[in-house]
């Protein structure tokens, strides 16, 4: 699977989600019209009944096509999902707008609201197409919602006919219509970044795991003729570890030089003690091999960690500290998959240090 197909699978998995949630939002819409008929009942909001009946029936017919589009066997549609997303958003707009032309309250800020909303879909195009619909929407009913007023000047007493009061109106309302966009373009590119740097992430710990399955299957299939082809297979095998120690530092930006300088004190730490008469039945050169081999995989835990907490420059928190410390098990659950090397001494070796490297020197925990 490639990167762009599964960050457009991310995409279509959010937008389904995105479509769920709208529509839980659309059945609360039925309560709109009776809110509308309290306030009109109680003189708190003038709206005539053919504007009232209008609104009222423009929104059940929305979340009767809505229900259709977002069935269980609708959802798995890419295509209907689209339709459902633009029908959402689009029918927001025009019953914002019914209502702002039907009625003297003003909806100054309603307006903006389905750009906002678009946002959480995470596509500029969605957000830049909406944001251009509702302003147009809004110049539309700002035009029938004043065609019968004036504006009447306070300080001079002046009266502007209908067009003279539109125009005066709709700049201001198109400033804060402009604001409006902005912060939903700038949420939008910034989610649809995240998201992005999350399918790209999930695509290098996918290719990590096929890759070691591959590697599983080259070593079944040699395993008879190991004694053959051993040197080789030993060969193979360090560079896959070395492969598994790459990828986790483009996982990690500080774990690159840190592996390095591990295996680098593992073995200068072997040849010293060996050097003192220390573990010379133990420490042989085939073993201090392994154990530099070995310390590359120490830190295999931390794939399974997100990188906002590996990367942070800054001190962790109690609850980050303790994500951080789970690197130590989820390393030793790793390394239960890896194929036997070695007769699974190495094995034995690698699952040691990476669940045990951070062991207190009294053994009493992390």
């Amino acid at each position: 699977m490639s990167f762009f197909s599964t960050a457009n699978k991310s995409l279509e998995n959010n937008i389904a989600e995105c479509n769920k949630g709208f529509q839980k939002v659309l059945y609360c819409s039925f309560a709109v019209p009776l809110v509308f008929l309290v306030l009109i009942k109680h003189s708190l909001l003038y709206m005539p009944f053919e504007g009232f009946f209008a609104i009222s029936a423009f929104v059940m017919v929305v979340n009767i096509i809505e229900y259709f589009l977002n069935r269980d066997s609708a959802s798995k549609n890419p295509v209907l999902q689209n339709i459902s997303m633009y029908f959402g958003l689009i029918s927001i707009c025009l019953v914002i707008g019914m209502a702002g032309s039907f009625s003297i309250v003003p909806f100054y800020f309603a307006y903006a609201m389905p750009a906002i909303f678009s946002s959480v879909y995470l596509r500029k195009d969605v957000t830049n197409f909406i944001s251009i619909f509702g302003f147009i929407v809004m110049l539309l009913s700002f035009w029938l919602k004043t065609y019968h007023l004036y504006l009447v000047s306070k300080n001079t007493g002046l009266v502007y006919p209908h067009q003279k009061a539109y125009i005066i109106l709709i700049v201001g309302l198109t400033l804060e219509y402009i604001f409006a966009y902005l912060v939903a373009l700038a949420l939008s590119t910034k989610s649809s970044k995240i998201l992005k740097n999350f399918s790209s992430n999930l695509l290098t710990k996918q290719s990590l795991l096929q890759q070691l399955e591959e590697s599983t299957e080259i070593l079944q299939q040699t395993k008879e003729k190991r004694s053959e082809y051993n040197e080789k297979i030993q060969e193979n095998q360090l560079k896959t570890i070395e492969f598994v120690a790459e990828v986790l530092g483009t996982h990690d930006l500080f774990i690159g030089n840190h592996l390095e300088h591990t295996r680098a004190y593992v073995v200068m730490i072997c040849e010293e003690l060996y050097s003192e008469g220390l573990y010379m039945d133990i420490l042989s050169e085939e073993t201090i091999s392994l154990f530099s081999s070995a310390a590359f995989l120490h830190d295999i835990g931390k794939i399974h960690l997100p990188e906002s907490i590996l990367n942070t420059p800054k001190k962790y928190t109690t609850e980050e500290y303790d994500i951080m410390k789970t690197h130590t098990t989820e390393g030793k659950k790793l390394l239960s998959l890896l194929p036997k090397i070695n007769d699974g001494y190495f094995n034995e070796i690698a699952t040691q240090m990476a669940y045990s490297h951070h062991e207190r020197w009294d053994g009493l925990g992390y």
